[in-house]
């Protein structure tokens, strides 16, 4: 059996930051391998279309570009956020005003994304707000254990996950980093 749309696969991985010399950004191995299903949007579809018609026993690996990954770091989201954003209770939380921060914040629908203080000044700061690896390529290599058929209790969560998040694609996967709108499996 071979991975495709609503296969489930086993896996053994690494994914290294621009190439297999880079830093460990996620990994499975044999003693916890990462099941998932495929074709459901859950998974970066840059990722899932160079496992695509592998089967039990096969090795891989490839590169995922900056463009199909977390896109080219773009100077227009580097910009100056007011002061006040980083106030509890009209006093300015010192602890998280730290260059280098990375802050946790909220777009006007409530969808999480995360900011850096890149410099502060006395009534902004300058936050970029790029995905930490914007323009780095991902660098991926394992090998297939396992294809299978989804249970029903798969497809029941799968059903379940979608009522409870909606399908869209400005979600997190399980390593951190947001698809944001563009690059899932199911987003083409």
């Amino acid at each position: 059996m071979k991975i495709e749309d609503l296969k489930v696969g086993k896996l053994v991985y690494t994914i290294q930051a621009d190439n297999a010399d880079g830093e460990i950004l996620e990994s499975a191995t044999e003693e916890k391998p990462r099941v998932m299903m495929f074709g459901v949007g859950r998974i970066m579809k840059s990722f899932s279309d160079g496992l695509r018609g592998l089967e039990a026993g096969d090795s891989f690996a490839f590169t995922i570009s900056p463009d199909q990954a977390f896109g080219w770091h773009d100077d227009e989201k580097v910009m100056d956020a007011p002061l006040g954003i980083f106030m509890e209770d009209g006093i300015i939380r010192e602890d998280l005003l730290v260059v280098g921060n990375v802050i946790k914040l909220q777009d006007k629908d409530g969808h999480p994304f995360d900011g850096k203080i890149m410099e502060i000044f006395e009534d902004h700061v300058v936050m970029d707000f790029n995905h930490p690896l914007a323009g780095h390529s991902l660098f991926v290599k394992g090998k297939v254990l396992e294809v299978r058929e989804p249970t029903i209790q798969e497809m029941d969560e799968e059903v379940e996950y979608r009522k409870n998040h909606g399908h869209h694609c400005h979600h997190h996967h399980e390593h951190g980093h947001s698809c944001d709108g563009g690059n899932c499996d199911s987003c083409h």
